[in-house]
């Protein structure tokens, strides 16, 4: 599904009603990190008024690497323990609304 046409808070917005509907979890993929930071604040917000009686988990963001491998440069640590916890709760079916840009989605990881 592609969301075009909107704002960000529109799309925020219709991210977190189309969760309330499906309860499955959501998995968005944007540009940029500063597009996934924008639209993953929103989304927060509105769950945050939207969700709460349901005890819903919230919106995780899985930033991309702020430095590229062939830079000899190690990322960031915060933005490690960041990948590290969405990975895992993706990957134990805890994430409500996990948002990402493009390179942290293809970004290739190892074995567990």
């Amino acid at each position: 599904m592609s969301l075009s046409g909107l704002t960000q808070t529109a799309k925020a917005l219709y991210l977190v009603l189309l969760w309330q509907v499906l309860e499955r979890p959501l998995l968005l993929i944007t540009d940029s990190n500063k597009h996934a930071d924008a639209l993953a604040e929103l989304a927060e917000t509105f769950s945050e008024l939207l969700l709460t009686s349901r005890g819903a988990t919230g919106v995780q963001l899985v930033p991309a690497f702020d430095a590229l491998p062939g830079q000899r440069l190690s990322p960031h640590n915060e933005i490690c323990e960041q990948r590290r916890v969405g990975l895992w709760r993706l990957a134990t079916g805890k994430a409500q609304l996990t948002i990402t840009p493009l390179a942290s989605a293809l970004y290739r990881i190892g074995a567990p």
